[in-house]
């Protein structure tokens, strides 16, 4: 996995002027990307909370699978089911039969 990287801010071709109009602009515009920036670390918390849950739900179904891989092992189970008799089959060939239409 690679490091994260610092997210860098807007790069400009021409430097900002330092009029109270500009300055504002600036101002607004910083605060639209930190609500933007809130809003997708709210969303990455959803999503890792997401991730954990369902982190815990394989964990039990792993369990409760490995519970039952034990109870399919015990000679005790295997015991109690019942055995079914082999079937015998006939050895008569089959009669054929033909018909016309």
């Amino acid at each position: 996995m690679r490091p994260p990287k610092r997210i860098q801010p807007k790069l400009r071709s021409m430097p900002r002027k330092h009029t109270p109009s500009a300055i504002y602009l600036q101002m607004h515009q910083l605060a639209n990307e930190k609500e933007r920036l809130q809003q997708e670390v709210a969303m990455l918390q959803d999503r890792q909370r997401q991730v954990l849950q369902r982190l815990i739900e394989i964990e039990t179904d792993l369990l409760q699978l490995e519970a039952a891989c034990e109870q399919c092992r015990l000679p005790e189970a295997q015991s109690h089911a019942p055995v079914a008799e082999p079937c015998i089959v006939s050895s008569t060939p089959f009669r054929w039969m033909t018909i016309d239409y």
